[in-house]
C-alpha cells in the first residue's frame, strides 16, 4: 500500500497484523482477539512513523484501543436523552467537551 497518510497507513497496518495474530489462536474467543488486537497495534505503531491518533475497533467484539503518536487525543464518556451512554474521541478537545465534560484518564498497557 502506499499512502502519505500516517493515520491510513496505521489503519491498513493494523489490519495486516491483526489478520497474522488472530491465525495463532482461537478467533472466537473475545480475550484472545483483544489481545491479538493490542499485538497488532503495538506491532504496527513500530513501523509507522509520523504522527497519528487513532481508535481502532475489533469488529466482532466492538472492543476499543487507542493509539497515538505526536497527536492529541482525549476520550470522554457521557449520557443522552435519546441515544443513552455513549464515548466520544477525538484529537480536538473542544469536540469532546461540547459533548461531555466526563474525560477519561490515559491508561497506557
Amino acid at each position: 500500500m502506499v499512502s502519505d497518510n500516517d493515520g491510513e497507513m496505521l489503519v491498513h497496518s493494523v489490519e495486516h497484523f491483526f489478520a497474522i495474530e488472530l491465525k495463532k489462536g482461537n478467533e472466537k474467543d473475545s480475550k484472545f482477539r483483544y489481545a491479538a488486537l493490542k499485538k497488532a497495534i503495538i506491532d504496527a505503531a513500530q513501523k509507522i512513523t509520523g504522527s497519528f491518533a487513532a481508535v481502532i475497533v475489533d469488529p466482532v467484539t466492538e472492543n476499543m484501543v487507542s493509539i497515538k503518536a505526536g497527536s492529541s487525543l482525549y476520550m470522554g464518556q457521557g449520557h443522552d436523552v435519546k441515544g443513552g451512554s455513549f464515548i466520544i474521541v477525538s484529537s480536538d478537545l473542544a469536540s469532546v467537551l461540547s459533548q461531555t465534560k466526563d474525560i477519561v484518564a490515559n491508561k497506557r498497557e
